[in-house]
Parts: C-alpha cells; structure tokens; sequence
C-alpha cells in the first residue's frame, strides 16, 4: 500500500539526507484529471497512463515510457488531454513503448533495478501531486521513499520559466526536469540560508 500524506518526505528531510538517497523526479501524463469530488485513488484506479518520466538528479540517462495510442486510449483521452498533452508526447526521446500495464511495469521495474546496482542507493521518488505517486502505487520499488514537491515557491518558479524554445509542458520529460530544476533552486536557497545563519 501506499504510504500515507504523513509519510512523504519534506524538502528539508531530503536536503539533509541526500547522500542517502538516489533522487530520481518522475512525472505522469493521463487520460483525464479527477473529477471534483473523486477521491485520487479511485482516479488513479480507473484512468489510462499515457506516459511516464524519471529524470535522476545525478544528471543520468532518462527514462520515458509512452504507452501506444490506439484509438480505444485516444477516445479515453480529455479535451485538455488531446490539444495540450498528446501534440507534444514525442518531444523527447522515448525509451520504452507499451501496449499493457504489464509491459511498463518491468520496464519501469528494469530502470529501478539498473540505477540500484549503480548508485547502490535506495530511490526517492520525487513528485509535484500526489496523483503521480497514486498513479505509480504499484510500480514504484518497494524501498522506494517518497518526496511530494507540491505547493513549494522555488518549484512553482521553475516551472514558470523553463518551458522555453523545445521544451514542452506536458511532456512527462520536460515537466520531470523542470521539477529537478526547482529541487536545485530549493537546495540553492537551503544552502545560502544556512551560509547566512553562520
């Protein structure tokens, strides 16, 4: 089961336990968005995964899996899902295409199991909605501790300002590297606060 609001991981905790960790920031594209009175488990339980990102903060290679888009998934899809998400689903390079849950959940599984033997960390996964790791629920390594970015200035910041020349919002990748950039610029001001305290 996935762990409770209490369990996730604040900003703070992760900055000072970062050595501990193999951060990876992960995003997710889907069919719809919750309806207004819809619990986020329900949601997560019954909408379709488009696509999924996890760019490590070390810098290392991303992983991006895009689900094929048949007709059946694009009928699922939203208003907003049609004209904001799927005309920029190809704006990053793709490493994994799947057709069923089964075949992302080992791809996905796969990526985990090679950044483990890597960084011989356990992972963080951080995201900016809790719907993300509701989504992921039973995806995610079960070592795997979670860091909710969700409400945070320096986060919201970046993703004001990244999206600029190819970069899309929308596109798992490019929203995962816009929430690493707004960690960096959360440890940036960790870092200068305790520099002033001194």
């Amino acid at each position: 089961m996935l762990r409770v609001m209490a369990d996730f991981l604040e900003v703070t905790t992760a900055l000072e336990r970062e050595a501990e960790y193999d951060t990876v920031f992960v995003d997710t594209e889907f069919t719809r968005l919750p309806l207004q009175k819809e619990h986020i488990r329900s949601w997560a339980r019954s909408t379709g995964t488009i696509s999924v990102s996890a760019v490590p903060l070390d810098g290392g290679t991303p992983f991006y899996a895009v689900q094929n888009l048949s007709k059946k998934l694009r009928a699922q899809c939203s208003d907003f899902v049609l004209t904001e998400v799927l005309p920029h689903i190809e704006a990053a390079e793709v490493t994994c295409r799947f057709s069923t849950p089964l075949q992302f959940k080992r791809a996905f599984a796969g990526y985990f199991k090679n950044r483990l033997a890597a960084t011989e960390r356990r992972p963080l996964i951080a995201v900016d909605w809790i719907g993300d790791a509701f989504l992921l629920e039973y995806m995610l390594p079960a070592q795997a501790d979670i860091l909710l970015l969700d409400q945070i200035p320096e986060v919201e910041r970046s993703f004001e300002q990244f999206f600029t020349g190819s970069r899309r919002r929308h596109n798992a990748v490019h929203d995962a590297m816009a929430l690493r950039e707004g960690y960096l610029a959360c440890r940036q001001v960790t870092v200068r606060g305790r520099a002033d305290a001194e």
